[in-house]
């Protein structure tokens, strides 16, 4: 291994190949298009944060956008699958600010 430094690129690029081409493709999706696929009314409140397995975790600014996402799951859902993200089966909604494992921010189906 060499002590020079190199590129922080050079490092993302090998992750970046790592993924499945289909992974890429959707976290590009989510997280490239977020207000194109959703919208901007609903993208200016909520963010996508993670995508673990095959849920896609979004946080929302006001507890009321939480239930709308719930409501709109499968929706959004289709609409995420329509541009390329047909992994995703399930959107978990968090609060921004409210504690990790608060009860209801899994979505129900």
């Amino acid at each position: 291994m060499s002590s020079e430094p190199r590129p922080l690129s050079d490092g993302l690029h090998a992750v970046v190949r790592s993924l499945e081409a289909g992974q890429t493709g959707m976290i590009r999706g989510v997280f490239g298009a977020w207000a194109e696929i959703v919208g901007p009314m609903i993208a200016e409140h909520t963010k996508p944060v993670k995508i673990d397995q095959r849920t896609l975790f979004v946080e929302v600014d006001q507890p009321a956008w939480a239930t709308q996402v719930r409501f709109l799951e499968a929706d959004l859902l289709t609409a995420l699958r329509a541009n390329g993200c047909g992994e995703l089966t399930s959107i978990n909604v968090r609060v921004a600010g409210s504690q990790r494992g608060h009860p209801g921010g899994r979505s129900r189906r």
